[in-house]
């Protein structure tokens, strides 16, 4: 069962030793180095950037008080646009990732989303593998999105606003 405190989405949400909330202008610099520790796609300055836009939401993971995980999704006419996620290597495969797309939902459950997109490096087979196993299909290609690789379209359409 997960628990809310406070106002949804604005709160952070409780499952097992997890916990996670919006990030804040101090969590940039934890959300970077996890950033390169996986890709090294991302620039500090796009972390502060999404801080700033209107319709972005990045949320982060936590044990106890440190960050060991982040989302960045947008909210684009009753979809999800996940932009950026990444769980530092220490805490994969223990729901952190999960556990965000749930947050992510909670946060844009006003807007009613039909379904959440997201675009996987071809090469990024653990990253493919996670997204199918919760219910992504592939929907295209872009052809050397990713300079060195190309990006596989995926879209999960959400029934009860749930991953």
């Amino acid at each position: 069962m997960n628990l809310f405190f406070g106002v949804p989405g604005a709160g952070f949400m409780v499952k097992g030793q997890l916990h996670y909330r919006l990030a804040h202008e101090e969590d940039i610099r934890a959300m970077y180095t996890i950033e390169c520790l996986a890709s090294d796609i991302w620039k500090e300055d796009y972390f502060k950037n999404e801080l700033k836009n209107s319709f972005s939401r990045t949320a982060v993971a936590l044990d106890e008080d440190k960050i060991i995980g982040f989302a960045v999704a947008w909210n684009v006419i009753e979809e999800i646009q996940l932009n950026n996620i990444g769980i530092h290597p220490d805490y994969r495969r223990r729901g952190a990732a999960t556990g965000l797309l749930n947050f992510i939902l909670e946060v844009f459950k006003d807007s009613e989303p039909g379904k959440i997109i997201i675009e996987v490096k071809s090469s990024n087979t653990g990253g493919k593998d996670f997204y199918q196993h919760l219910g992504f299909f592939t929907t295209g290609i872009r052809k050397k999105y990713y300079n060195d690789d190309d990006a596989i379209l995926m879209e999960k359409i959400l029934v009860n606003n749930e991953i």
